[in-house]
């Protein structure tokens, strides 16, 4: 078969899925660059660690420099950017 014109077979696929866990990651080197990185997964993470000051400079600074990129992303709490 193929994922996005790339080749592959199920074992491919199995190894991709098994290695993208993340308790696969935060124990890989590669994948884990530690600063905090890779924490629990899910959303709204964010919000343990930046202030509102700092989300709201984030965010004006990814509008900005995301306004002609056709890519949206709901952040959540109705902030699709």
């Amino acid at each position: 078969g193929e994922f996005m014109g790339v080749p592959s077979s199920p074992e491919v696929v199995e190894s991709v899925v098994s290695l993208s866990s993340l308790s696969s990651m935060k124990g890989n080197s590669k994948a884990n660059i530690g600063m905090g990185h890779i924490r629990r997964g899910g959303y709204g993470g964010w919000r343990d660690t930046f202030t509102v000051s700092q989300s709201d400079m984030f965010d004006a600074v990814y509008a900005h420099r995301m306004a002609h990129h056709p890519l949206r992303f709901n952040f959540g709490d109705g902030c699709v950017m």
